[in-house]
């Protein structure tokens, strides 16, 4: 499977059936605060035109207001820019939740011209990131676009990736691609004059071939951006339209595209999937619905039912027995055994969402359990402890055995109808 978590770009809305929860925030160095209460991916400085360089947050960090062209801001300039760098991120964090990821991006490669001297610039900032906020997660996008013109971004092309990808595979540094396929596109384009947007046909070779080779590195690419381009008069205007207006209505084109990149990621691991679509919620719900029919699929990281897995694990903790987060987000049906032998399955009831779970163990009674999405739970009919014992000598007795019976059948019935036994 190829399984992306779907991050919210903007104010649009992904389709009804798909649920996210965590939205990208602005991050740039004009961006004084920053207020949420859900989950967020921190996207950061991206160095694509002039910055005014005077909020208050960046007064006293000379060293990043000091690196830069025309005004143009110098990413990754030396290991004080790194420290100032922190403080500008741990500053707009302020008091909210740590971010679940941060996203930066790449130096130029007029002052910084090689991978290994930017990770010795990064690893200033890493240490101290990591040790202040351990869990989030930190991705690099490659970069094509710019206002500068006295450098190119140090990872812009195909080759860019693949070489630091090998890099990244042999580092202790946890740092992960999120790879932007559309400017992917615009390098290969500027590089090769006879390929162009309106002849696609040769840069989907050069991208079938860099996904494949990609295989090798595939664990070091975080997440994804996807985008139309939507062509007006001459001119092709980025992060507007769909694949279809990307790929100029060539649907085998579209189909060769996806398909290959599915192929590459096809290996159950979560990744990130930010649709910078600044069209409208069509133009999405498009992209998303090309992506869908060529099989990936889109989760939901910190889904609603977290409540239910706070209850259940509570139940087990004795055992050390927890309910796999995969399961919930899939609403898998499954089984655990390790001690208890538990079944369960998901489901909805006047507008909630359930679990319902069916434990035995050899020491106790058999529980039959319902969890709520609110916390809230109640108990369902179970196998009774000990078999039916009938007093032949008993006239009442031969009714009290049929109501067992009977009582055994409902709950035999009930639990196949859930998939159990």
């Amino acid at each position: 499977m190829s399984r992306l978590i779907p991050v919210k770009y903007h104010k649009l809305n992904y389709p009804f059936h798909i649920e996210t929860n965590i939205c990208e925030i602005a991050g740039n160095f004009d961006i004084e605060k920053i207020s949420t209460n859900t989950h967020y991916s921190l996207h950061t400085e991206y160095s694509f035109g002039a910055r005014a360089f005077c909020s208050n947050v960046l007064k006293h960090l000379d060293n990043i207001t000091s690196a830069k062209k025309n005004n143009i801001p110098q990413l990754w300039f030396n290991r004080e820019w790194a420290k100032d760098f922190f403080i500008f991120i741990e500053l707009l964090i302020g008091s909210n939740k740590p971010p679940e990821v941060l996203e930066i991006h790449p130096p130029f490669n007029d002052y910084c011209t090689s991978f290994d001297q930017f990770l010795n610039i990064f690893r200033v900032f890493y240490d101290i990131f990591k040790s202040r906020f351990p869990a989030t997660t930190i991705v690099i996008e490659n970069r094509f676009g710019t206002m500068n013109k006295e450098g190119k971004f140090l990872l812009s092309t195909s080759s860019d990736v693949l070489k630091f990808g090998e890099i990244l595979s042999n580092s202790d540094i946890d740092l992960k691609i999120v790879l932007d396929y559309p400017q992917i596109f615009s390098a290969i384009i500027n590089e090769d004059k006879e390929i162009g947007m309106d002849n696609l046909e040769g840069a989907m070779e050069k991208i079938e071939s860099f996904n494949e080779e990609l295989k090798k590195h595939r664990e070091v690419i975080g997440g994804f951006h996807m985008w139309g381009k939507l062509k007006k008069g001459n001119r092709w205007i980025p992060h507007a339209g769909n694949f279809d207006t990307f790929f100029s209505n060539n649907d085998d084109l579209k189909h060769e595209f996806l398909s290959s990149v599915f192929s590459t990621f096809n290996d159950g691991i979560d990744r990130f999937f930010v649709p910078e679509v600044n069209s409208g919620q069509d133009d999405l719900h498009s992209i998303v619905a090309d992506m869908e029919k060529e099989g990936f699929i889109f989760i939901s990281k910190w889904c609603k039912l977290k409540k239910i897995k706070q209850e259940f694990d509570s139940m087990f903790s004795h055992w050390g027995i927890k309910l796999p987060e995969y399961k919930l987000e899939n609403r898998e049906s499954g089984l655990i055994e390790k001690s208890w032998r538990i079944q369960f399955c998901f489901g909805k009831k006047g507008g909630k969402e359930y679990m319902d779970c069916y434990c035995q163990h050899r020491m106790t009674n058999d529980r039959h359990m319902r969890f709520y999405e609110d916390g809230t739970g109640e108990n369902l009919p179970a196998y009774p402890a000990f078999g039916y014992m009938s007093n032949p000598d008993d006239p009442d007795d031969k009714k009290n055995e049929e109501e067992y019976k009977k009582k055994i059948n409902e709950v035999k019935k009930l639990l196949s109808e859930k998939g159990f036994f």
